[in-house]
């Protein structure tokens, strides 16, 4: 049974490799300047200077783990998840809005993100970005090998690939990624023919992310918002049978040619907005509960809807056949 006031404990028994820095982050609380205003993100330096050389501890412990194999992985995630449960069980696992409280600036007028030299107060929210920091697996910034095998890993806890290069043919399926997972940064390359089918994110980011040609998303499931937002999406990638249980917003996306959301569900609002669309991208069947945004394209590079379903607003532009 596990006792969430002694989370800590619980955590660090899980994560050995952590103990170090976090008698120097217990450190920090009794001077009273242990800030973190977001997740990952210090609100002050001396948590700032904590987090940079943490975040590298924690990349590397995930890399081992991994690398250990899938009974190394699925023993930690099991323990990690046991303790989510816990929180989950006594109303408190929100991972929402995770930090500390924001402050107003002294005027009054606007609302500032909390970079208080000083430990500001301890709500759910910092809890959470704490939890957060020994809960999450972490590959940041890391070069992948081609064929990496996370298939069927859980990430109880969300996981952060953003900044990372992939190699061609890793495979994430059926892997099982809570929230706050990233595949987000400018210099995220995820390598030709990844394969992320059946996969289920609670909230996926994956903004500004280089997907490789051929790609699989087909049967994945995104339950919050998910985000594709300014992403290259390669040739032929398939969304094909994927969920977007919430909205997604692809608005800024490049889709390449031959990518196909057939048979698609899409759940309160679909955003293409401003999307740069290649040749035969197909909709066809793909069903829309809520809105979809999509600018009006040359025919050339006009996407197919044959046989989509629309219960909510549908552009006056797109034409659908039986």
């Amino acid at each position: 049974m596990i006792d969430v006031e002694n989370w800590q404990a619980e955590m660090l028994d899980i994560n050995p490799w952590a103990r170090e820095a976090w008698k120097i982050r217990s450190r920090l609380v009794e001077e009273k300047v242990w800030n973190l205003n977001a997740i990952d993100q210090g609100g002050n330096k001396p948590t700032r200077d904590w987090l940079n050389a943490f975040s590298t501890e924690r990349t590397q412990a995930s890399l081992h783990r991994w690398r250990r194999g899938r009974d190394a992985w699925a023993g930690w995630a099991a323990r990690t998840r046991q303790v989510i449960d816990a929180f989950d069980a006594a109303g408190l696992w929100d991972t929402r809005s995770p930090g500390s409280p924001l402050i107003r600036a002294q005027d009054g007028k606007s609302a500032l993100a909390n970079h208080s030299a000083s430990m500001p107060e301890y709500t759910i929210g910092f809890l959470m970005a704490d939890i957060l920091l020994l809960a999450r697996a972490d590959f940041s910034g890391l070069a992948i090998e081609p064929g990496a095998d996370f298939s069927r890993h859980d990430f109880p806890a969300g996981a952060a690939f953003w900044d990372i290069n992939i190699g061609d043919g890793a495979n994430f399926e059926a892997a099982c990624f809570g929230d706050r997972t990233s595949f987000s940064g400018m210099r995220t390359q995820v390598g030709a023919h990844a394969n992320f089918q059946k996969a289920r994110f609670e909230r996926a980011d994956f903004t500004m992310a280089a997907i490789g040609a051929g790609a699989n998303f087909a049967d994945t499931v995104f339950g919050a918002p998910s985000d594709f937002q300014a992403a290259t999406i390669g040739p032929r990638t398939s969304f094909e049978h994927a969920e977007f249980s919430e909205s997604v917003c692809f608005a800024g996306a490049n889709i390449g040619d031959g990518t196909s959301f057939s048979d698609a569900r899409f759940g309160r609002g679909a955003n293409f907005q401003s999307v740069i669309m290649g040749r035969k991208v197909s909709f066809d069947r793909a069903v829309f509960n809520g809105g979809l945004a999509i600018p009006k394209q040359k025919p050339n590079r006009a996407p197919s809807f044959n046989g989509a379903r629309f219960y909510g607003s549908r552009p006056s532009h797109i034409v659908t056949e039986p």
